[in-house]
């Protein structure tokens, strides 16, 4: 598979996508354990697909991106498990 440049229409996609997550779970706040669990889809997501793209890609440089990306996922992912198990109903925190 060759890599298609989609141009403007990546940035407008990518923007859309995250005013999308930030407003789907900023809707669930207040139910027991929903928002933290698709939090937590969300960036299983985003690791599964980092990881995927760091053993498929030949250029350094992307391979450094989604590096940085796994970087960031993984200590999301342990807290926000840590939130989804001690939030799930009925919740102990908050």
């Amino acid at each position: 598979g060759g890599v298609v440049n989609l141009g403007i229409l990546y940035y407008i996609y990518m923007g859309m996508l995250a005013v999308f997550c930030t407003n789907a779970i900023n809707i669930l706040a207040g139910v027991n354990g929903l928002e933290a669990g698709q939090s937590l889809i969300i960036g299983a997501s985003i690791l599964a697909n980092s990881l995927l793209q760091i053993t498929r890609l030949e250029n350094p440089a992307g391979v450094d991106n989604h590096v940085f990306a796994v970087v960031f996922m993984v200590p999301f992912l342990a807290t926000t498990f840590a939130l989804t198990y001690h939030n799930w109903y009925p919740s102990r925190v908050f």
